[in-house]
């Protein structure tokens, strides 16, 4: 008797995973095969991972066949995965093995809650989950397969089918899986339009997966004005962070603010090594910093036509259906004083000193971005950001983003080792409200403890680079700051000449 043929699928919510699952099940039984499907809803996932377990059998169904209720690690014949990161979860539990599993995997990242959440970098290496897709499986059909369903005005899980098909692996043609799609009586078109466009890109993605493509400079790069200059003094990799950070900072201000970007790197990019990693690093962080997170520019994001359609593709949402999205906020005094001038942001800041006061400007909100109300609200606030330079929070910025830069050029003479991670401590500010402004503090505190102590010679270089690193990876440690705190106190201790900057006066 012949052994049934094992599929795992591992979806995140929302992509369709159990349609998928059901598109399979429905398929077999039109052929006349035996088919059994259980499934295992996640949580703590994204949007709530779930993983659907097949067994397929082409014997002779009158034997009495029992067929299993969960996958073994290394007895799945296919595994199937609507991400990437969902792939490298299968590989790492043992279900991908080289002697007998047909891995059908999506290329693009949906971030995980961990690695959102992480006060650093914290996105998984994804060149990881490649080489180990190509080192365990015995055949793979790998790509993008996100891009191809938006391309095809579909969805990923018809496209994943499409793939599923064209492998070969299962004992079903192509027609049953499309009358599958068609009874089922759900958008089939658009669902035939990914399958067909999954089927032909299947084709070719059986070979090495192959790293996102370096050295050849954004097809855009000639479009984007100034930036074309700048692409001849840098190397391909950095000047596709410049062509990705001049995009951003146009939609988040406006041109000359992009060109400000530009104006700011080039200096670097000319005291910079070969290699360019002190230049990249810089790139990286300035475009984050330049385009921090205020009121006006979370309103924008909130309120804009790519954020709604997004959101009805996320639901499936066919076109008539009401979607309903409703904005939680809680903006308190420091959020309200930097969208103001300097000089009303003061006034504000020191009459909600008092704790009565500012609970009086903390209050949270609720609007419905789908509403005409709702959304003119946070259309209106988005409005404002033509004045954000004569803001409050604009100038604290700048001039943090002015002092660290400086602290970069003074640092290359030291040691290009030092100037890097003068420049990776600006991934300490990131996020919105108390975070930024802890991260804006820890990074004054860095600068004025570290760089200040090297640059007058009362700490040497490498004693620097050193304790740039214990204090960013401290910062990005907790947010409660007490690891940064005692690992800053733990620097001066060792360094008994170099005094520890008073943040609490800031």
């Amino acid at each position: 008797m012949t052994a049934p043929i094992s599929i795992l699928i591992s979806a995140l919510g929302g992509e369709g995973g159990g349609v998928l699952a059901s598109w399979i099940t429905n398929a077999a039984a039109a052929t006349g095969l035996k088919v059994q499907r259980t499934s295992v809803p996640g949580v703590a996932q994204r949007t709530g991972a779930t993983t659907y377990y097949l067994e397929i059998h082409s014997g002779d169904q009158d034997l009495g066949l029992v067929l299993s209720l969960a996958p073994m690690p290394g007895a799945v014949d296919v595994v199937v995965a609507t991400e990437l990161l969902e792939a490298g979860r299968a590989i790492q539990s043992g279900f991908v093995t080289p002697e007998r599993t047909t891995l059908i995997a999506s290329t693009h990242r949906v971030f995980a809650i961990a690695e959102r959440a992480a006060s650093g970098e914290g996105r998984v290496d994804a060149s990881q989950v490649k080489t180990a897709a190509d080192a365990l499986a015995h055949t793979r059909i790998m790509f993008d397969m996100a891009a191809t369903a938006r391309d095809a005005r579909s969805q990923t899980n018809a496209v994943i089918l499409g793939a599923l098909a064209a492998s070969g692996r299962l004992p079903i043609d192509r027609a049953a899986f499309r009358s599958a799609i068609e009874t089922s009586g759900v958008a089939s078109e658009a669902n035939l339009r990914g399958f067909g466009a999954g089927f032909d890109a299947a084709q070719t993605s059986s070979g090495p997966v192959e790293a996102a493509a370096e050295g050849q400079p954004p097809a855009a790069l000639e479009s984007l004005g100034a930036l074309g200059d700048l692409a001849a003094e840098l190397p391909p990799g950095v000047a596709a962070i410049a062509a990705e950070a001049v995009r951003r900072l146009r939609g988040y201000q406006d041109p000359s603010y992009a060109d400000l970007f530009l104006a700011r790197l080039r200096p670097i990019a000319k005291l910079d090594g070969d290699d360019y990693a002190l230049s990249a690093s810089v790139a990286r962080h300035l475009a984050a910093t330049m385009a921090y997170e205020d009121a006006l520019w979370v309103a924008q994001l909130k309120s804009s036509r790519q954020r709604i359609d997004r959101v009805r593709r996320e639901t499936g949402s066919a076109p008539g259906d009401v979607v309903r999205i409703a904005e939680y906020l809680k903006p308190g005094p420091e959020e309200f004083a930097a969208i103001l001038p300097p000089a009303l942001a003061h006034r504000l800041l020191r009459w909600a000193d008092r704790p009565a006061r500012r609970a009086r400007l903390t209050f949270a909100m609720k609007v419905r971005t789908t509403t005409v109300w709702g959304y003119l609200q946070l259309r209106l606030l988005a409005s404002l950001r033509r004045w954000r330079r004569k803001t409050f929070g604009f100038q604290q910025q700048r001039d943090l983003i002015e002092r660290w830069l400086t602290d970069v050029a003074t640092a290359i003479p030291l040691g290009r080792t030092l100037a890097l991670e003068v420049a990776e401590c600006a991934s300490i500010v990131k996020g919105y409200g108390a975070t930024h402004r802890r991260g804006a503090a820890q990074l004054r505190g860095i600068l004025d403890l570290v760089v200040g102590a090297a640059v007058a010679d009362r700490m040497s270089p490498a004693t620097a680079a050193d304790a740039l690193i214990q204090a960013r990876h401290a910062a990005q440690a907790d947010e409660t700051g007490e690891a940064f705190d005692k690992t800053l106190a733990s620097i001066t201790a060792a360094n008994g000449n170099v005094r520890l900057h008073d943040r609490a006066a800031e």
